[in-house]
């Protein structure tokens, strides 16, 4: 008789930011939250067990997790270790006769990486077309950044500065700013944006952007 013994690992950073409608993976900065779920498939001469019915024993950094262990728990969150440039998420699956199987994946912080986008009201950010250093207009042009991957709290959310020519500026709703250029004239001006995690010691990332203005007639 041959049984299936077999357990996948999935991850996800249920608190690092992607923009709304997003179509990539999530992924965790340094000290990032994560969420490793187990999609575990084992069975006997009957068939495959009811993965609530097994028992799931975690292991971050080869450090037991017993909080986050037991029967029918098959995810668990954690955050990675900032000393750490990679971190190892095992988890030991057991059937109600004893039979076990054991998976470990590895997973490394990324870097925050802020883009800028042009921001219509109506249609929104112009997600297919991120501004790199340089943006030239003649007339009035809204931005927003979206910081990818800084991770966010619901007690302690990220913050952003936002400097026109070394002067801050107050965007709409922290990441929303809409420049306007004086009639018939040209200018140059530059942009710099930068973003903090809950912990701004652990994260932080900066993008700047040259803006040359001609409304010139």
């Amino acid at each position: 008789v041959v049984t299936p013994a077999s357990v996948i690992l999935m991850y996800e950073a249920p608190k690092s930011h992607v923009p709304l409608f997003y179509e990539g993976k999530s992924f965790a900065a340094t000290a990032g939250l994560i969420r490793v779920t187990a999609l575990p498939s084992v069975g006997d001469e009957r068939g495959v067990f009811d993965p609530s019915s097994l028992s799931y024993t975690w292991y971050v950094n080869d450090e037991p997790m017993k909080n986050a262990s037991g029967r029918g728990k098959q995810s668990i969150e954690t955050k990675l270790d900032f000393l750490r440039t990679k971190n190892d998420v095992k988890v030991v699956v057991r059937t109600p006769p004893g039979e076990s199987v054991s998976k470990t994946i590895s997973v490394s912080p990324r870097n925050i990486d802020p883009k800028l986008y042009e921001y219509d009201e109506l249609f929104g950010t112009k997600l297919t077309s991120p501004i790199n250093k340089r943006l030239e207009t003649s007339k009035t042009v809204s931005l927003k950044l979206e910081p990818y991957f800084l991770s966010y709290q619901d007690d302690k959310p990220s913050s952003y500065r936002w400097l026109l020519d070394g002067f801050n500026i107050t965007p709409q709703d922290g990441q929303v700013v809409a420049l306007v250029p004086k009639e018939n004239s040209y200018g140059v001006k530059q942009l710099t944006v930068s973003v903090f995690g809950p912990d701004k010691r652990l994260q932080s990332a900066e993008t700047s952007l040259e803006i040359i203005f001609d409304s010139r007639e």
